[in-house]
């Protein structure tokens, strides 16, 4: 947990709490697999929006992939 946090400071260099969240996520995802954004927040117990804005980076930074199934999206790690 610790090398993954290392890791995400260069992401969240400024916001610790995002930073841990991120790692929950990734943590998560591991153990669970893929999941709809909607139940990844409510699994982790994290305001939808926070999440939201929280994928956005890892998305970015090619962490996670989230891709539209119906009205929801499917988060998963980038293969």
């Amino acid at each position: 947990m610790e090398d993954m946090e290392l890791e995400l400071s260069e992401i969240f260099p400024k916001q610790s709490e995002l930073k841990r969240q991120a790692v929950r996520v990734m943590f998560h995802l591991t153990e669970k697999g893929p999941q709809t954004q909607t139940r990844l927040a409510e699994e982790l117990e994290v305001e939808e929006y926070t999440l939201t804005r929280l994928l956005q980076k890892l998305e970015l930074h090619n962490y996670v992939v989230r891709e539209r199934a119906g009205l929801e999206k499917i988060v998963r790690f980038r293969e």
